[in-house]
């Protein structure tokens, strides 16, 4: 079975979802199985549409042999991820690595390829500041591993929510489980005391941007319990 039949029914899900935006003129499947995106007053781009549990080195080198021509491998799905390496070897390659959501957002801009959510943007560019950070790396597509002079590497998964209740955390570690700490970014974004609880009690962190800063100044209990001083 070809990759492009492995996939036809996510691409075919895909291929009418783009239909539907207002910035897109046409989408047509290429003889290789990829979608050819064509946009209003931007470039086309194409696109290897994919859906596995975590996209990996090994299936970014299977689109790109079918189709050296396309722009990105698209993870379409829910619950779906990336991993770090098939984002590095991705652009080795000259293209991106993307979830859905994030390759419609970056179908909205005039440079398809570089797109990446303003949250964790944000991060990777604040955090390099912190006299406690040595190095960031990516692990998924929303999880940062933080590594630290003096500490321990932390795993972070980044959200954003205006209030982050306990069915929100829940839902953050069903899609992370393997994380130690999550981020509830933006200035007006906060969680439950419901929710720190329960975070808590799973040994995991949950912090404001503003309270995480402080708290990789920290290590195990102290790094869960931190509060900034009053």
């Amino acid at each position: 079975m070809t990759l492009a039949d492995r996939f036809q029914g996510v691409r075919n899900w895909a291929e009418r979802a783009l239909t539907e935006r207002d910035d897109v003129i046409s989408v047509e499947v290429t003889q290789e199985g990829s979608l050819l995106v064509t946009r209003n007053g931007k470039r086309a781009v194409r696109l290897n549409l994919v859906s596995v549990p975590m996209l990996d080195e090994a299936l970014v080198e299977e689109c790109y042999s079918s189709d050296p021509a396309i722009d990105a491998v698209v993870n379409s799905g829910k619950e779906l991820h990336y991993s770090g390496k098939s984002k590095e070897r991705a652009h080795s390659l000259g293209l991106e690595a993307y979830t859905f959501k994030e390759a419609w957002n970056a179908l909205g801009r005039q440079e398809f390829r570089g797109y990446e959510p303003a949250n964790l943007a944000y991060a990777k560019n604040t955090l390099l500041s912190h006299r406690r950070v040595s190095r960031i790396e990516r692990v998924c597509e929303s999880i940062l591993r933080i590594h630290r002079r003096e500490h321990p590497p932390v795993d972070i998964v980044f959200v954003d929510a205006y209030t982050l209740g306990v069915a929100g955390l829940q839902q953050t570690l069903s899609w992370h489980s393997n994380v130690d700490a999550i981020v509830n970014m933006g200035a007006y974004n906060h969680y439950t005391g419901e929710a720190k609880d329960a975070a808590t009690g799973m040994g995991i962190g949950l912090f404001t941007y503003k309270e995480f800063m402080g708290a990789l100044n920290y290590a195990d209990q102290r790094f869960l319990d931190y509060t900034p001083p009053q």
